[in-house]
């Protein structure tokens, strides 16, 4: 009975462990005509999310931003979506939020997510700090589930042009970094 239980035992667990639904993380991005959008989809114990722009893509940090957002929320009694815009804020508002990348430094901005439920009355402000990343990158971060006060499972932004295009023609890798604890990270690539 026990030699029967010894193989009987990791073969339910193989079975458990592959029937178990994988929380999946991604990232899409579409860069055309100086208009980048950008989307993850993530776990709701996400806490943060960073998304690195490849250094070739410069920042225009003082131009107007502008654009749409779209956030996917998860409830017990059903998903719910959050549309809205974007508007840029003042970074000395935000110098001591602890979702930053690095909360040592002053922002180069800070965009802030404008929702309003789609089907309700409720609304949230998400906001997205604008941070010089690892090797020439720039870091976009935003701690959407906490800033919400709500399961966030989908985050997509679309700016208005301050990024400019890379200057040669190639493939550009973007990474995302989903930290629940321990960090996951996602790649996708742009043909420019």
């Amino acid at each position: 009975m026990t030699k029967l239980i010894g193989l009987v035992l990791p073969a339910i667990i193989a079975l458990l462990v592959a029937a178990a639904p994988a929380a999946a993380s991604t990232l899409r991005v579409k860069a055309a005509h100086g208009d980048v959008t950008i989307s993850t989809s993530q776990d709701p114990g996400v806490y943060r999310t960073t998304v690195l722009v490849p250094a070739a893509y410069w920042l225009h940090v003082h131009a107007h931003v502008a654009g749409s957002a779209t956030v996917r929320v998860a409830t017990a009694s059903g998903p719910l979506t959050f549309d809205g815009w974007i508007r840029a804020a003042d970074p000395l508002d935000y110098a001591t939020d602890q979702c930053a990348w690095d909360e040592s430094i002053s922002h180069r901005a800070v965009w802030v997510l404008e929702l309003r439920q789609s089907n309700g009355i409720a609304s949230a402000e998400i906001p997205v700090f604008v941070d010089n990343g690892p090797n020439g990158t720039t870091a976009l971060t935003w701690c959407a589930s906490s800033e919400a006060d709500m399961n966030v499972t989908a985050v997509s932004f679309t700016l208005d042009p301050v990024f400019e295009a890379p200057v040669r023609s190639g493939v550009y890798a973007w990474h995302a970094l989903f930290d629940n604890g321990n960090t996951s990270e996602v790649t996708a690539t742009v043909h420019q």
